[in-house]
């Protein structure tokens, strides 16, 4: 499980679900990376001035087909 604490900013793009084409049932995450990363047509859907965190990361859902944005003092990830 990946926990965010301390959220100062998220953004999740418009989903282009369809769930009678789509069996997962959960989110399928495909791709990460910093938020400085992002294509243009998503960084212009932000804010020009995110807030600063040590957390600015992207996450790329192939469930919806949508980037969604995630600003945080901090994480944790745990296996269960």
């Amino acid at each position: 499980m990946l926990t965010f604490h301390h959220i100062l900013f998220y953004y999740v793009g418009p989903s282009v679900y369809h769930s009678s084409s789509n069996d997962r049932a959960a989110l399928w995450i495909a791709s990460i990376g910093s938020v400085s990363e992002l294509p243009t047509e998503v960084r212009s859907a932000l804010p020009e001035e995110l807030p600063q965190g040590p957390i600015s990361h992207y996450f790329y859902s192939l469930t919806t087909n949508s980037f969604i944005v995630v600003v945080a003092s901090s994480a944790a990830f745990d296996w269960q």
